[in-house]
């Protein structure tokens, strides 16, 4: 599909689109679509819509382009493969109530190759009320990037790669069970700065976190975070004491893993297999969430579909141990 166009040629590598104002009512479904190439990071599946399903479809060896960008209202991609793509994977700009859910992103390596990207343009909150669950992302230059969005959840992701703000955000940032390979950037040094009404990261694996400080580093002052398992930690991460400039504060429940590390965590996270091990620190240790999840269309089951709690309380991370 599509044909490879030189600069300037914006549109060429272009898959499935809508050049129709105001597109309602349109399910894709169950195709694939490759090597749909550009230099203009044209979208492989890519409109304006209203009520819009992405649903089953394939889409890898897309030079140069992103495969999935949509803008408008109640957007929903779910159940995609995408991989090697040479821009980003999922990009929602612009849009009002979006899903993006139980996608698998893989080997989008390219430079700005992040797998998934919610934002708005022009530096204007034009992107509201958007959920990134049960997501899978591998080998991507970032996994998550977000910027100038109101409500945004994150829940139930495995990401392994980068996950960052770039600022702008309003309204709540929830940040729920997900295993984070990488370090969460929250900051906003050298970026616009936030003025979220809540920040609350609850229940991830996370290797460890940017900055030393989520309340100095985003500017939110009543930022929660609490039963999180730190499999790493960065040099800023110590605790007041330990040195000149240390002033991270554990938050209720949370646990520093670092020195163990990872291994004594997954079952084998070196093949991308985030499953808990039946002695890891992260089986009963989480918190129930499930009030916040009300009204966001999401459930309290894990990744794979398994009903929370298994045990006597929740578990860290997307996999519940059964």
């Amino acid at each position: 599909l599509g044909q490879w166009g030189g600069p300037g040629d914006f549109g060429k590598g272009v898959g499935i689109t809508s050049s129709a104002s105001g597109s309602s009512n349109i399910i894709i479904k169950n195709n694939e679509l490759t090597r749909t190439r550009s230099f203009e990071k044209a979208a492989t599946i890519g409109f304006t819509g209203t009520n819009v399903m992405i649903e089953n479809n394939y889409i890898h060896d897309a030079h140069g382009n992103v495969g999935i960008n949509m803008g408008g209202v109640q957007v929903t991609a779910r159940n995609n493969t995408i991989r090697k793509v040479g821009y980003v994977g999922i990009w929602f700009m612009n849009l009002l109530g979006g899903t993006i859910d139980h996608n698998i992103l893989k080997d989008n390596l390219a430079t700005h190759s992040n797998a998934i990207s919610v934002y708005s343009s022009g530096s204007v909150v034009l992107t509201s009320d958007i959920v990134v669950s049960n997501n899978q992302v591998y080998d991507s230059d970032r996994a998550l990037t977000f910027d100038y969005v109101n409500n945004l959840m994150v829940y139930n992701n495995i990401f392994d790669g980068a996950v960052n703000s770039w600022g702008g955000m309003t309204g709540y940032l929830r940040i729920f069970n997900n295993d984070m390979s990488y370090r969460l950037g929250l900051s906003t040094t050298g970026a616009p700065g936030n003025s979220f009404s809540e920040l609350t990261v609850k229940n991830n694996i996370l290797d460890g976190v940017s900055g030393g400080n989520w309340t100095q580093d985003t500017g939110i002052s009543n930022a929660v975070h609490e039963y999180n398992l730190y499999t790493a930690l960065n040099p800023y991460q110590c605790t007041p004491g330990q040195g000149i400039g240390c002033y991270w504060i554990f938050g209720l429940g949370e646990i520093d893993g670092h020195l163990a590390g990872k291994s004594v965590v997954y079952a084998n996270e070196s093949a991308n297999d985030f499953h808990l091990k039946s002695t890891s620190v992260a089986i009963n240790n989480g918190t129930d969430i499930s009030a916040y999840l009300v009204g966001s269309g999401l459930n309290t089951n894990d990744i794979d579909g398994n009903p929370r709690p298994q045990g006597s309380a929740w578990d860290i991370g997307a996999y519940e141990y059964y």
